[in-house]
């Protein structure tokens, strides 16, 4: 028998209970977070996250007879108080990099949301690259971090080093013989070798950006992997502001796609991995 419009505009009960059941998790976890100094979460704010990508969604588990119970994943606990961190410790609003900083802490969240921040931090509404000093030296991995993660060389050569990048990266200019043999002594490369991965090297401008951000994300996480190993030789950032922190967080990250074709982790050697 057709069913009328009436009919239609009603939820279904399966559809109900459901929902019902997502919103008890929600007012569930939200309490959760309240009870550790959170107080600003609520049950729209957890829902908001879930739809957003920022947290896991609840899962059906069979539970025997055809019936289901819903369960959340082992890690969503830990998910929602490092989420809430970043939103009212650190002050960060935007989802995008919000879920860049879970992404980066290697929670369940969608990879866009790394492309979306980097977009939104350090290209303008043309596409095309800020011109910010803050923000090219992210692009083109001036800081000093990058010299400092460089183990084994000393200060004089490890800038030549990073000077080679950049050159390399916004003027395409070939690398010195001091960069060659700095970059060789670090990677067990030879000296033709090393030239070779720096021809490789993306060609950053201010519009250049955009295909880095193109790539497939199978290079995003293996550049996550780059990443975690040269964070863990530099000193973690002091600044106050959390979003500053958070900016300079995606800057190393996008650093480490220009770093990772020369030599996979700058100081780590290949028999050392």
């Amino acid at each position: 028998m057709p069913r009328s419009a009436a009919d239609l505009g009603r939820k279904r009960p399966a559809v109900a209970a459901a929902r019902a059941r997502d919103a008890r998790i929600y007012r569930r976890l939200a309490a959760w977070a309240r009870c550790r100094a959170y107080r600003r979460v609520t049950q729209h704010t957890v829902h908001r996250w879930v739809t957003d990508g920022l947290l896991p969604r609840a899962i059906r588990v069979p539970i025997g007879f055809g019936k289901t119970t819903t369960a959340l994943d082992a890690g969503t606990g830990r998910q929602l108080l490092t989420l809430c961190e970043y939103r009212y410790t650190d002050g960060l609003g935007r989802k995008e990099l919000l879920g860049a900083q879970l992404w980066l802490d290697r929670f369940a969240v969608p990879v866009r949301h790394v492309r979306d921040a980097a977009r939104r931090e350090f290209l303008d509404n043309r596409g095309q690259a800020t011109s910010d000093d803050v923000a090219l030296s992210f692009l083109i991995a001036r800081q000093r971090p990058v010299i400092d993660a460089m183990l084994g060389l000393g200060y004089d050569a490890r800038a030549d080093a990073v000077d080679a990048i950049v050159g390399a990266t916004l003027e395409g200019a070939p690398p010195s013989d001091v960069a060659v043999d700095a970059f060789a002594a670090v990677t067990g490369l030879t000296r033709t070798e090393v030239r070779e991965r720096f021809g490789e090297l993306p060609a950053l401008n201010r519009v250049s950006l955009t295909d880095l951000l193109d790539l497939p994300d199978a290079e995003f996480e293996a550049a996550r992997d780059r990443f975690e190993r040269f964070a863990a030789n530099v000193t973690p950032d002091q600044h106050r502001s959390g979003r500053k922190r958070a900016r300079v967080r995606l800057g190393w990250f996008l650093s480490a796609f220009l770093i990772g074709p020369i030599a996979d982790v700058p100081g780590v050697k290949p028999d050392q991995r």
